[in-house]
């Protein structure tokens, strides 16, 4: 019987509290993912749209949206609805982007064979008109890392569904919404036709689905305050699920420490100061004095903000940056040779090459704007605060001392 229909029986403490941590964690999928209904229902709509087309048409589709969002998650709970042959690959982990096509045709034919040897036998096989008893289905996560300078992976993968009697479907998934958009026309009219945007969670997204985990035999252990706190520090940054479960599981970890019988704000609190410090702490020291400066205008223009939010644009950031460069440039800029009569402020570029290596760092995450791809959005992955406090007390980047160090004033600060 499911557990729903089974009487609620009362576990020993250290029961229910090992249910708690197994709830909690990333790979305890529960068989019902809450607040995902309308892209699990769009999925299955494709997925019978690809099994019903005799021409190749609408075979694949492109899934986006940022990570923790359950987009391979609900992938692999709706294939568990259909009878077909299913194969998942993710494109980080392969040596080179050319190794999906030799784990592809591992998956039909079950030999392995060399990348080059293995996309003259996939064309062949798409192509010709001999019998396939059973779909295919393809899950290529992480697509983006596919990317090569002349397309090539991404358009055969994306066009051999087209074929008449290819019987193969493909579902992309990646981070960056517009990907399509910046792939060259030949590629893009092959990737771009059918989307599916997972949008990030929001606070009551999350807190339902804490609770929905927790249901079973321990949702006792948190107080209803510790796990609305847990949503919003997580809803407030990236909507990234796995960040929330991860607090969680620290905030559970901490009051079972303090031998306490329930998990309360302070434990979510303290859980959140350390999960921040732990994950940023040794990033700090390795940082250029340009991405220091950065780093620092982030964390201005966040707090002049005053909000629960740690969204800004580019547009925001670069304002920033000019207000500091106009009132330091013949100060702390000059003396750590940042600013010179020759000097200008960093270019567009040079500023998202900055900020995608913080996004790789994970200090911070970046999605499009659709109103305007050359300003995008960035969302700080913690407390502007706490990496204020990392910086001027644990790096002590005199940098960092002169922007930050009076930030409850508006003195010396470029507000």
């Amino acid at each position: 019987k499911e557990i729903k229909h089974q009487p609620k029986k009362k576990l020993k403490k250290d029961d229910a509290w090992q249910q708690a941590r197994l709830a909690l964690e990333l790979r305890s999928v529960p068989a019902h993912l809450p607040c995902r209904d309308r892209e699990r229902d769009e999925l299955i709509a494709f997925i019978r749209d690809a099994l019903a087309a005799n021409d190749g048409a609408g075979r694949s589709i492109y899934i986006s949206g940022l990570p923790g969002t359950g987009k391979t998650a609900t992938v692999r709970q709706v294939m568990r609805k259909f009878q077909v042959q299913f194969i998942e690959i993710n494109a980080m982990r392969l040596p080179k982007p050319q190794h999906a096509y030799s784990l592809l045709w591992q998956t039909i034919s079950k030999q392995l064979v060399s990348a080059s040897a293995a996309a003259r036998k996939l064309e062949h096989h798409f192509s010709s008109a001999t019998t396939k008893t059973q779909m295919l289905v393809a899950l290529i996560d992480e697509l983006d890392y596919l990317v090569t300078p002349q397309g090539t992976i991404l358009y055969n993968l994306f066009d051999w569904p087209t074929r008449k009697f290819s019987n193969l479907a493909v579902i992309g998934v990646a981070n960056t919404m517009d990907l399509p958009e910046r792939l060259e026309p030949k590629v893009r009219s092959r990737l771009g036709a059918r989307r599916l945007v997972f949008k990030p969670y929001t606070f009551s997204d999350i807190t339902q689905i804490l609770q929905d985990r927790l249901t079973h035999y321990c949702s006792h252990l948190f107080h209803p305050q510790a796990l609305q706190l847990t949503a919003r520090k997580t809803a407030a940054y990236s909507g990234d699920l796995r960040r929330a479960l991860n607090l969680a599981s620290r905030a559970l970890d901490l009051c079972l420490s303090r031998h306490g019988k329930q998990v309360q704000v302070t434990d979510v609190t303290h859980a959140f100061k350390l999960l921040a410090h732990s994950s940023h702490a040794p990033i700090i020291p390795s940082l250029a004095q340009f991405e220091i400066l950065v780093l620092s205008a982030i964390c201005l223009e966040l707090k002049s903000q005053s909000l629960d939010e740690q969204h800004l644009t580019l547009d925001h950031l670069h304002a920033r940056l000019a207000r500091i460069f106009s009132l330091h440039s013949s100060g702390i800029l000059r003396t750590l040779g940042l600013a010179s009569s020759t000097t200008t402020l960093l270019s567009h570029s040079e500023l998202l090459s900055i900020l995608y290596r913080f996004h790789d760092a994970g200090l911070i995450s970046i999605f499009p704007n659709p109103d305007e791809p050359r300003v995008p959005h960035l969302v700080l992955n913690s407390d502007a605060s706490l990496l204020a406090n990392l910086l001027l007390n644990d790096a002590k980047h005199p940098l960092a001392i002169a922007l930050l160090g009076g930030h409850s004033s508006s003195s010396n600060t470029g507000r």
